[in-house]
């Protein structure tokens, strides 16, 4: 054993039976020896690096410092920077607090190490589940690890430091953002980091976008201008009126063919009645577009001289093709069968076409002059609808006379009676 262990150990023995107990020793006097931590930053499965300083050392030999670091904290390695000759650390580097010691053993001049700087190199790794903010790394020594030549304890004044674990600002979110209306500008929003509750960017004005909206979306006008109205109360979308001739029944307008407003009606001036080729109705027309058109009202209107007639529409007078006349008896018809009477033939269609002085026999419905099967003929045709009763004279045909049957009209009954007349003439 050397002679300064052997001396260490002597004075050791002194303060035991001195009662003299460990402390520690904490100073922060600028002037006075001290033993500086250093500090740093970095971010979770970082490393990062500190030292611890010596300053205004008055001369040493030997010391025995911990290095005592805050949970959240890896040391990885401690290198000695040979300020301080003799250097010994502990092998776990897992232990908290970690052994660093020196004993100058070999000063052959016996002279105190002065030395002033890095006395060592700490690099510690940032653990990921590490909190965010401060950890502390400070370094303590027991009463009597510090001492000079003379064995005299030298005291020093510790500083710790910290490692300050930066957030990685992963889970950020947009606050106090809003939309920019039409005419009220908005804003994009702060970025924060939910994590540490750090402001990390300042968001940025958004201008007005200038869009306005029609809640209702219904034009709105006045006499020369249709236009929206936004909630903000600014008109948009401002025109003049685009109009165009409307009409109802009986009038006509200027109507905007955009917002819908209509200037004062005036009456409708129809023009004459005018025939629709083709339709059978006719109509007239005012100027603006407007009509009236209805359906031609004929009358039947007799041909001078024939047994024709036409149809005239009594309104716009357009005729429509000839036709003949159906003549039909206007006298009294007799009792008997055969008997011959006189009598005038007037228009079935009231066409005026009226024919006088006819002698004619009851029965003979083919105005042949005799009454034959042919007139049995002419009434079962046209019980059956296969003969027109406008080509005959129905009245002389019907021989079977039924109370409560017009003139003229024919059934089996008058087919038979003819037979009957026939057979017992």
């Amino acid at each position: 054993m050397s002679m300064r262990r052997l001396l260490s150990l002597v004075v050791a023995i002194v303060m035991m039976f001195s009662i003299v107990g460990t402390q520690l020793v904490v100073a922060n006097a600028i002037g006075e020896p001290t033993v500086t931590v250093g500090s740093g930053t970095g971010e979770r499965g970082e490393d990062v690096t500190l030292t611890i300083e010596l300053s205004n050392n008055p001369g040493i030999c030997a010391a025995q410092i911990w290095v005592h670091y805050a949970e959240g904290l890896v040391l990885k390695s401690a290198t000695d920077s040979g300020l301080l000759a003799g250097a010994e650390f502990g092998g776990d580097k897992n232990a908290n607090p970690y052994g660093l010691s020196w004993e100058d053993g070999t000063n052959a001049e016996r002279a105190d190490n002065t030395g002033n700087g890095t006395l060592v190199t700490l690099v510690f790794t940032i653990d990921p589940s590490a909190e965010l903010g401060d950890h502390d790394v400070s370094v303590t020594y027991d009463s009597g690890d510090i001492y000079n030549m003379a064995l005299e304890d030298v005291d020093f004044a510790l500083v710790s430091g910290t490692v300050t674990v930066n957030c990685q600002h992963v889970n950020t979110e947009i606050r106090d953002n809003e939309e920019p209306s039409c005419n009220e500008p908005g804003y994009s929003g702060d970025t924060w980091c939910i994590d540490c509750e750090t402001k990390i960017e300042d968001g940025i004005v958004i201008s007005a976008t200038g869009n306005h909206v029609d809640a209702d979306g219904e034009w709105e006008s006045d006499e020369t201008h249709h236009f929206h109205t936004c909630s903000c109360s600014t008109e948009f979308d401002k025109f003049s009126h685009d109009y165009e001739l409307a009409h109802n029944e009986t009038s006509h307008f200027e109507r905007c063919t955009v917002c819908g407003i209509e200037k004062e009606p005036e009456a409708c001036s129809f023009g004459e009645w005018t025939y629709v080729e083709g339709a059978n109705t006719h109509k007239k027309v005012c100027a603006c577009g407007n009509f009236k058109e209805e359906d031609c009202d004929y009358d039947a209107t007799h041909i001078s001289g024939t047994n024709l007639h036409q149809g005239v529409c009594k309104v716009c007078e357009h005729s429509i093709e000839s036709a003949a006349c159906r003549l039909r008896v206007d006298a009294t018809l007799p009792d008997e069968i055969g008997e011959i009477f006189v009598t005038t033939f007037s228009c079935a269609e009231e066409c005026g076409n009226v024919t006088n002085n006819h002698w004619v026999k009851y029965g003979d419905i083919s105005n042949d002059g005799k009454i034959s099967v042919v007139d049995v003929i002419f009434i079962l045709q046209i019980i059956g609808d296969l003969r027109s009763p406008d080509t005959v004279y129905c009245e002389l045909g019907d021989v079977h006379q039924e109370v409560d049957d017009p003139a003229g009209f024919l059934n089996t009954m008058d087919a038979i009676a003819l037979l009957r007349y026939l057979l017992t003439k």
